[in-house]
């Protein structure tokens, strides 16, 4: 039974520097700063949310937890916010379900030793339906007015009937003749995914290096590149001759294995330690990449993609990774 405590006491105390234990629950809870928990045999959560309202939520169960507990504040220069709950390895933390059934909460559990905010380090991110809203394809072919043929097409892919470079070279190839005027006015106005240009803010600031890697085409990453001083760019070159399309493609293929290859690139040329290497994306197509950076993320993610994904973002937007950073 949850206990019925008056809401944002603790939180009020926790936002003060006063006090290093906060006795007022059925338990004892300790104050720490972030990067210094005094404990080392732990298991460690991490709650991230946006509103006000949702700390009686959290305060009720950190009082039915029923042992002793250490939490600290995630303060991050974006509005969403967060706090991090350690208890000791031999302990569990109740009922999670009470947090993982509430819209307005998102519950992370840390396995394993989380990037640095404080380090230098390299996010990639997939751009397509991850760093942007659309899928730049399915809107060209819209203007193309080949917007079904391409969608069959896709689908045959996502049954497996067709791999990602037959896919792509057929649905390019049901573009040709497009106009170079649509692609220009597509890139000017690409829909940028919530929290982007906060989290390019915040980790440039911090020193760390930011790449996108597309099975998309290069107009539009180098756009972003170019928008938001991004350090590199990947995506595949639409062949365009007298300002028209011409249905194919020049150069390598960016596929799921070459995007996976661009972090090795990247990790050699911007020497990063292995475990400050972040790789975002949305689909199957991005898992080589995840797997071969040191924390991989699913954003709003298909289901191949988040069984083997370290942390999910299915809630909010884009300023959740700052929250899957230590600091």
């Amino acid at each position: 039974m949850l206990s019925s405590k008056p809401s944002n006491a603790f939180f009020k105390w926790l936002s003060e520097s006063n006090g290093a234990v906060y006795s007022d629950l059925q338990n004892d809870i300790h104050r720490y700063q972030e990067g210094d928990l005094p404990k080392t045999s732990v298991r460690i959560i991490r709650l991230i949310y946006s509103q006000g309202q949702t700390q009686e939520i959290v305060e009720n169960w950190l009082s039915n937890i029923g042992s002793i507990c250490y939490v600290c504040r995630l303060e991050r220069t974006v509005t969403l916010l967060g706090i991090e709950v350690a208890i000791c390895e031999s302990e569990n933390f109740g009922d999670l379900s009470v947090l993982s059934g509430c819209d307005d909460l998102i519950v992370f559990e840390v396995k394993k030793r989380l990037p640095s905010l404080n380090q230098p380090g390299l996010l990639v991110m997939d751009m397509d339906s991850t760093a942007i809203q659309i899928e730049c394809i399915d809107e060209l072919a819209e203007r193309a007015g080949v917007g079904k043929a391409v969608s069959e097409i896709t689908e045959l892919a996502m049954q497996g009937e067709l791999d990602f470079e037959q896919s792509l070279r057929k649905r390019v190839g049901l573009l040709k003749g497009l106009n170079e005027s649509v692609i220009n006015e597509l890139c000017n106005a690409l829909p940028l995914t919530a929290g982007l240009i906060d989290i390019v803010t915040v980790l440039k600031s911090y020193g760390w290096h930011i790449a996108v890697a597309s099975g998309g085409f290069t107009p539009f990453v180098q756009h972003l590149k170019d928008t938001l001083g991004l350090d590199a760019a990947y995506a595949n070159n639409l062949v365009v001759e007298k300002g028209n399309v011409t249905g194919e493609l020049s150069g390598e293929i960016v596929d799921a294995e070459f995007k996976a290859h661009v972090v090795d690139i990247l990790e050699s040329r911007y020497k990063v330690e292995h475990g400050q290497i972040i790789a975002i994306g949305d689909g199957a197509n991005d898992i080589p990449m995840l797997n071969s950076s040191g924390f991989g993320i699913g954003y709003f993610p298909k289901l191949q993609l988040k069984v083997v994904a370290d942390a999910c973002i299915e809630k909010f937007d884009l300023r959740v990774l700052l929250f899957f950073l230590s600091k």
